[in-house]
């Protein structure tokens, strides 16, 4: 076997997996930026007709075989129609190797149908360890607390110490692929596994 066929075969399989890799790196930057623009067309798409979708998950349809879900159902409601809910509370994890404790914080938008009555509300005050589960009032761009008329503004928009922070309603990478169907916007491609990909022979 001559040694320059050997040599000729080797360059154009350098060659092939160099313009596969390259390939596969511009797909993958355009499949990043796709998936960037796709949320910012969501959002655009529900500021301009006045709509959010619930903090909550609403997946019963899936559950009873609903092809065509409503906008309620997937939990997408005129933003008018939703209020703000703030919890704040202490935790508690045991760990195989630690323990951890510290206190979490949500602010989310909900539904008429998540959002709890104010008979459910909690307030207890404990320092650190307080107990506050209540609707939030927003009054001249500041959140307000109902149950004692707390501001959260500042610690909502420096973000701190959140576990949870949705005052728009969910966020756009956690919302179901439904919600973008039903909103008229096109699936992502599939990617391929690349430990499914096979070189042809």
């Amino acid at each position: 076997m001559a040694i320059g066929e050997y040599a000729k075969n080797l360059e154009a399989s350098r060659k092939g997996f160099k313009e596969g890799w390259i390939g596969f790196n511009d797909a993958e930057r355009s499949y990043r930026k796709a998936t960037e623009l796709r949320e910012q067309l969501l959002q655009h798409i529900l500021k301009e007709t006045g709509l959010a979708v619930c903090s909550e998950t609403h997946s019963d349809w899936r559950k009873e075989g609903i092809k065509d879900p409503s906008d309620k159902q997937l939990g997408i409601y005129p933003r008018d129609q939703m209020r703000l809910f703030y919890h704040q509370g202490s935790y508690s994890i045991q760990g195989e190797y630690e323990d951890s404790s510290g206190i979490t914080k949500s602010l989310v938008l909900l539904c008429p149908e998540h959002f709890p009555q104010s008979s459910k509300w909690t307030l207890i005050e404990e320092g650190e360890s307080s107990l506050i589960e209540s609707g939030v009032y927003e009054r001249d761009g500041k959140y307000v607390l109902a149950v004692n008329g707390r501001d959260i503004t500042r610690m909502a928009t420096a973000k701190s110490g959140f576990h949870i922070l949705e005052p728009d309603g969910k966020k756009p990478f956690l919302i179901d692929v439904a919600v973008f169907r039903r909103l008229g916007i096109p699936d992502l491609p599939e990617k391929p596994d690349l430990d499914s990909l096979k070189y042809s022979t």
